[in-house]
């Protein structure tokens, strides 16, 4: 069944429209996942399994690791600060291209027009760039005002401490209104193909006209998400954390017990649910991104008044 996507829409059209874009396009988008992300986690999970294996046929090594000032010691640290900038690295360009690759595909559905994951990255390098700039931006203006509040309530906080109950109020609801307020930046920059600045400026100026809109359709989100990993915690984590106290007792393992069945077995299952989970959050997300753009920017610039047929005008 064909939609029409550019037209104004209420708020549970916007959420189902996101689902039926996400359903139409799920393969799409798992391929993209699996050919990013893959690699890397399969590489670190080898990484990692050939540490625990190390360990276990070599327990003095983990002891000797633990030994401040040894050599171990000094490399173990080297070692993960090395690798955690690589590695941190590595991911933050794989989401920027993930990020790039799913408004891409988005888009062009509501369009009318169907990409495979090779297609959806054509251009990615000057999107990924402006994706990282515009990150950065917004990174640096939200600590400009963080930061500046942050000092004054610590500095209140030493002669009336239940201010902290104002501070934590003022900053949450600063940074709620900065993240509605820059909901579309990335869509913006991937679908209109726009510099980061005009981004950013544009999202501003198309949420200040629907602010209350924008704003009730990230707090559902945000109450949808919520209850959905409260959910997760509770029928897997809290199982595996029985299950990591029978196998350790005194709650302070060592790297070995990580090769006990069980708690592979049920560390495994919480982490392909939490995958999961992520996953169809993540492209919930950029969908009802996608379909606010469209929705807003109907509103505000008028595009349900495209033609979508031709009418012939007889002047007889």
């Amino acid at each position: 069944m064909e939609r029409d996507f550019l037209r104004p829409m209420r708020i549970g059209e916007i959420y189902d429209n996101a689902f039926f874009l996400l359903r139409k396009n799920f393969k799409t988008l798992v391929n993209l996942h699996v050919v990013l992300f893959l690699p890397m986690l399969a590489l670190v999970a080898l990484i990692v399994g050939a540490l625990v294996l190390i360990i276990k046929l070599n327990p003095f090594l983990w002891e000797e690791i633990q030994t401040t000032g040894s050599v171990a010691f000094v490399g173990g640290i080297a070692f993960l600060i090395i690798g955690g900038i690589g590695l941190a690295f590595v991911m933050s360009i794989l989401f920027m291209l993930n990020n790039y690759g799913v408004y891409r595909i988005f888009g062009e559905a509501t369009e009318g027009r169907k990409v495979t994951w090779k297609e959806s990255l054509k251009g990615s390098l000057q999107g990924v760039l402006f994706i990282f700039i515009a990150g950065l931006v917004l990174g640096v203006a939200v600590n400009i005002v963080y930061q500046p509040l942050n000092i004054m309530f610590q500095i209140t906080m030493a002669f009336y401490p239940w201010i902290v109950w104002i501070q934590m109020i003022v900053i949450y609801t600063i940074q709620i209104v900065f993240q509605v307020f820059t909901f579309l930046v990335f869509p913006i920059i991937v679908m209109e193909k726009k510099d980061p600045f005009t981004g950013i400026w544009r999202s501003c100026k198309l949420v200040w006209r629907n602010f209350g809109r924008t704003l009730s359709v990230y707090l559902l989100f945000l109450v949808i998400g919520l209850f959905s990993y409260l959910i997760a915690i509770s029928l897997f984590f809290i199982p595996m954390f029985l299950i990591f106290s029978q196998v350790s007792p005194d709650m302070n393992p060592d790297w070995t017990m990580l090769l006990n069945p069980w708690f592979i077995g049920s560390a495994g299952i919480s982490l392909v649910v939490l995958l999961s989970l992520g996953f169809i959050f993540f492209m919930l997300w950029s969908g009802i991104q996608v379909m606010m753009l469209n929705d807003l920017r109907i509103r505000s610039e008028g595009y349900d008044l495209l033609v979508t047929e031709t009418v012939e005008i007889s002047t007889n």
